[in-house]
Formats: structure tokens, C-alpha cells, sequence
């Protein structure tokens, strides 16, 4: 989807949007974090102490009631929008393009259907999979969860550092094993109490050696897909995305099994062949989205 965007939030190089937000919201180009929330905590915003957010309207909000941040883009520049929460997750490519005096705002969904991505799976030992995750490879590091959770965020610039290693240690796969039986056990005692045998108690809360674990699901799948978590990194200037899953095989050897997401710069051609087939609308303003909710708010108020 195309739509413009009025010239009074088109100043220089930049364009002034207010984009919705969920549970974990994430907004990343390839140089920098513009904004990161987790839950209610807002850890990285930069529109906070952009040097010219005083020149354009709405400058004195960072947010509006209907939980929308204020941020400001660069035209030509690839973002990467993640917003997620337990009911699911939206990922989207945004791009802006200069249109004499207006912007073009390109919106777009990344292609994350995992059934139809080219799959890969390679077994690996252990130094060569905490090779592939390793942060320190590239320039900036994030693993997201389809249901909005950022697990692993390693940006230097921006000074964001969630999680530890992606991949557990053998301590660390020894008590997800066994937490991950004592779920199973505690499940199927509620489907049928005949379950709940001190045997089976027994069976659900030993401690295993990392000699006897043998093929544990380290990372995915999901309930209803193939995957449960992407990997997003940055190197030279490029984003790079995938689906992954890990199974742990047994001691030092891991199965790793993975399948690209594309991401491809637009062009202006792109805005040709939208605008020839639809028509290009202005955004509305943020103050409509305020006026529609008191507008709600009093006629829920007239119905009671």
C-alpha cells in the first residue's frame, strides 16, 4: 500500500509519522534502532531527543490516545516494522520517497508465509551453531518470536542488550528438558488424574545428564507452523531474515533448520505500478484518530 503524506510533515530529508504500536513494538533501519517497546517500558525511542523535532507539527507528542508514537523517517532508507503481542505479530517493510513537495509512504508486508520459503537443515556441532548466532559476527543482532516476544536484541550504536547466548549451554538444555517434562506430566495429569502416578512424578522430575538428552526442540516449532522465531542481523548495510528452528540431537550436535524471508528495496517503479492501478490517498490526520474515539466514548455513553 502507498499513501502520501502532507508537506507540512515533509521538512528536508525527513517525514514526521505516527505509526501504532502493540505489546513489543520495534522499528529498525539498518543503522539504528528508532524505537523499541517491551510491554509498557519504552526503551528506545529517538524521536525522544531528535534535534529537529521542533520543526514539525504535533512536536510536543510522543504518543496520542490511541497509542500511536510520533517518529521521524529518512526518504530512501529501508524500516523494518515488528509489532507483536500473544495474539500474533505484524511485520512490515517501510520505505518513503519524495514527491515534490509531499512524501510517498510504502507499506508493505514482508513475505513470512514459512510454507511457501525454501527450506534448509544442516546438522552442526556445537561451536559451529554458536558460530552462526554469535553477535559479535555482525554488525547488529535480534531474534523476534511470532508471537511479538524479542528474545536476543544486540545493537552497540543504540546500547540495546536483551538476553544472553541464543544458544543454551548444556546446564541450560538439562533444566529445559526437564521443565519441559514436568509440563507434559502436570498435562497429562489434568486430561486423566490416573496419570499422576509417583512413578510418572518421578519419571517428570529426575534431572538427566546432557548424555541421555536426546532430540529436545531447542527453538520451535510453533503450535500451528513450521517455525516459532526469526533471526534479523545486519552486516555491511544489509538486512538478513529467516525463519530457524534448533533441535538439540544429542551432546555437542544440533540440527539447524532454517528458510529466508526476502527483503527487496523498492524503487520508484514500484509507485508507478501502484498508481496505476489504485489511487494514492493522503494519511489521516493524527487528530482524527482522537476526535473518532471521543466520538466513540460519547456514544457509548448515550447507549447506556
Amino acid at each position: 500500500m502507498i499513501q502520501a503524506i502532507d508537506k507540512k510533515y515533509c521538512i528536508g530529508n525527513l517525514v514526521q509519522l505516527m505509526t501504532y504500536t502493540s505489546f513489543f513494538h520495534f522499528i529498525v533501519s539498518t543503522d539504528e534502532i528508532i524505537f523499541l517497546k517491551v510491554g509498557d517500558k519504552v526503551l528506545v525511542n529517538k524521536y525522544d531527543n531528535h534535534p529537529n523535532r521542533n520543526l514539525f507539527p504535533y512536536h510536543e507528542k510522543e504518543k496520542n490516545d490511541w497509542l500511536q508514537f510520533t517518529e521521524l523517517f529518512e526518504y530512501n532508507k529501508i524500516y523494518l516494522n515488528f509489532r507483536g503481542s500473544v495474539e500474533g505479530f505484524r511485520f512490515h517493510k517501510n520505505y518513503f520517497f519524495k514527491d515534490n513537495d509531499r512524501a510517498l509512504w510504502l507499506e508493505e508486508f514482508l513475505p513470512v508465509d514459512e510454507s511457501y520459503g525454501i527450506e534448509d537443515s544442516v546438522e552442526l556441532d556445537r561451536y559451529e551453531i554458536e558460530k552462526i548466532f554469535d553477535s559479535s559476527n555482525y554488525d547488529s543482532m535480534y531474534v523476534l518470536n511470532r508471537n511479538g516476544r524479542i528474545s536476543f536484541a544486540r545493537n552497540d550504536k543504540d546500547k540495546i542488550y536483551i538476553g544472553k547466548n541464543v544458544i543454551p549451554s548444556d546446564n541450560e538444555i538439562i533444566e529445559m528438558e526437564l521443565r519441559s517434562r514436568k509440563i507434559d506430566y502436570n498435562i497429562a495429569r489434568i486430561i486423566n488424574p490416573e496419570n499422576g502416578t509417583t512413578e510418572n512424578y518421578q519419571k517428570a522430575n529426575s534431572l538427566k545428564k546432557i548424555e541421555e538428552i536426546r532430540d529436545f526442540k531447542v527453538y520451535g516449532p510453533a503450535f500451528l507452523g513450521k517455525y516459532s522465531d526469526m533471526l534479523l542481523t545486519v552486516k555491511d548495510g544489509k538486512f538478513d531474515l529467516k525463519w530457524f528452528r534448533i533441535d538439540f540431537i544429542e551432546k555437542d550436535r544440533f540440527k539447524l533448520t532454517s528458510s529466508p524471508i526476502s527483503i527487496v528495496e523498492p524503487t520508484i517503479d514500484d509507485v508507478i505500478q501502484y498508481s496505476s492501478n489504485n489511487e494514492i490517498k493522503n494519511i489521516d490526520e493524527p487528530d482524527v484518530y482522537k476526535r473518532l474515539r471521543k466520538l466513540f466514548k460519547n456514544n457509548l455513553k448515550g447507549s447506556n
